[in-house]
């Protein structure tokens, strides 16, 4: 199967650069071009260059396609990306707090000038989408100040 579709693409190109040799009028032999009008020649000669120029860009949007629509495509792709970054803020120069879901699990992390540090686990997405978790009574601030210190 994979040794049809590459004589099949070999063939393609082959027939498609002819197709644009035979377009810009390149011929077998050294014979001069027939004289004629420089006006009907000109035209004749940009209408050949445009319409070869179409064709190869035509070819060319097709291969992507087809290379996207093609098995090969998830080869390179990696599969399935689990791990996104759900959510993102900014706490100053070089402070920042992401969310960062992977399957169903949701992580909060710090990204600092020394390092990135996991502050806490989240509840799984499932549970945080039906409401069942409780709000928090308390401010942010005490929260925090109620966590306890982290030794170097």
């Amino acid at each position: 199967m994979k040794v049809g579709r590459r004589v099949g693409l070999c063939f393609l190109a082959f027939n498609s650069i002819a197709i644009a040799v035979r377009a810009a009028g390149v011929t077998g032999t050294n014979a001069p071009p027939a004289l004629s009008a420089p006006s009907d020649n000109i035209l004749e000669m940009l209408l050949r260059i445009t319409g070869a120029f179409c064709l190869v860009i035509a070819i060319f949007i097709f291969g992507v396609w087809f290379f996207k629509r093609s098995r090969l495509f998830s080869l390179y792709q990696g599969g399935h990306a689990q791990l996104k970054v759900l959510e993102t803020r900014s706490l100053g120069y070089r402070n920042t707090l992401l969310v960062i879901g992977y399957s169903q699990q949701r992580f909060l992390i710090a990204v600092s000038a020394t390092g990135v540090n996991l502050l806490c686990p989240l509840p799984d997405a499932g549970a945080a989408e039906a409401g069942s978790i409780p709000q928090p009574q308390s401010s942010f601030s005490q929260q925090l100040n109620a966590l306890p210190e982290r030794k170097a």
